[in-house]
C-alpha cells in the first residue's frame, strides 16, 4: 500500500486505516497532524502498523462514541515497560494508549503499552485481546 501525504487510505472493508506514515499529516478529515489520532462517532478504523508514542506523557488514539478500532494485531508502543501479572509498569507518564467514548469498541489486539496510566475507557469494550499489557 502506498500513502501519500494528506490522503486518506481505507482499507478494503471501508474502515479508515491509522498508520505510523499518517501521524505527521493526520490520518483522515478531521485528524489533526500528530498524537492522538482523532476518530469520528460511529466510524469504523483499523491499525496497520505499531504506533511508537514518543513519550509516556502522549495520549494515542482517542476513540469517538460508537467508533470501532480493529488493532489487527499490533501495538501501541510507548516507553513505559510493564512484566507481570497484574502488570507492573516503569517509566509512567500522563498519556494513556487509548482513550474511548461511550460505546466505543477496540478489538483484535496483542498489546498496548504506552504508560503506567495505560488505556482509559468509559462505558466501552474491548474485545478479543490476545495478550494486553496496560
Amino acid at each position: 500500500m502506498v500513502f501519500f501525504a494528506g490522503s486518506v487510505a481505507a482499507a478494503s472493508d471501508g474502515a479508515l486505516e491509522i498508520s505510523s506514515a499518517c501521524i505527521a499529516t493526520g490520518c483522515f478529515a478531521g485528524d489533526t497532524p500528530g498524537f492522538p489520532v482523532e476518530t469520528q462517532a460511529g466510524k469504523r478504523y483499523i491499525l496497520t502498523n505499531d504506533l511508537t508514542l514518543p513519550s509516556a506523557n502522549t495520549d494515542g488514539i482517542n476513540l469517538a462514541t460508537s467508533a470501532t478500532l480493529d488493532l489487527n494485531g499490533f501495538a501501541l508502543v510507548g516507553p513505559a515497560t510493564c512484566t507481570g501479572s497484574p502488570a507492573v509498569c516503569v517509566g509512567s507518564g500522563s498519556g494513556n494508549g487509548i482513550i474511548t467514548a461511550a460505546g466505543a469498541t477496540a478489538r483484535s489486539f496483542a498489546a498496548v503499552a504506552s504508560s503506567a496510566t495505560g488505556s482509559r475507557a468509559s462505558r466501552s469494550r474491548l474485545a478479543a485481546a490476545r495478550r494486553a499489557r496496560w
